[in-house]
């Protein structure tokens, strides 16, 4: 098996907030209107966590999450990039205070990309732990 060298990252913005989701567990992404026809589950950041700003999504995307034993989709705000090349170098850990007081976060880890912090989302924590 290869070591990973970097991950290629879907990025978004929630209220503000840069969010980057692994385009290796990402199925599909379609516009969200779309997604009652599809039978999928829609997750929203703004109903599991408080942002600073309020959360309007101006032109609103589901990302449908490759899972065998159910069928989700997280709303996000149109990507910013998709497939964006993250340094495995680039990727820093959550700080043990973070990780304490937010112990089932989807948050796992921060990378700092173009002097940007970019909270990396595990997309299945998000569903399933949150």
């Amino acid at each position: 098996m290869a070591d990973i060298k970097e991950l290629r990252i879907l990025i978004f913005d929630i209220g503000g907030v840069r969010l980057g989701i692994d385009t290796d567990t990402i199925s599909e992404i379609r516009r969200a209107d779309q997604t009652d026809r599809r039978g999928a589950e829609l997750f929203r950041f703004d109903e599991k966590f408080s942002f600073r700003e309020k959360v309007v999504y101006q032109s609103p995307m589901a990302i449908y999450i490759k899972d065998e034993h159910r069928k989700f989709a997280i709303l996000i705000e149109h990507p910013e990039d998709v497939g964006l090349p993250i340094s495995i170098d680039e990727i820093r850990p959550m700080p043990p205070l973070i990780r304490f007081c937010y112990a089932d976060s989807p948050f796992w880890a921060a990378a700092v990309k173009d002097e940007n912090i970019i909270l990396l989302v595990d997309p299945y924590r998000l569903v399933y732990e949150t």
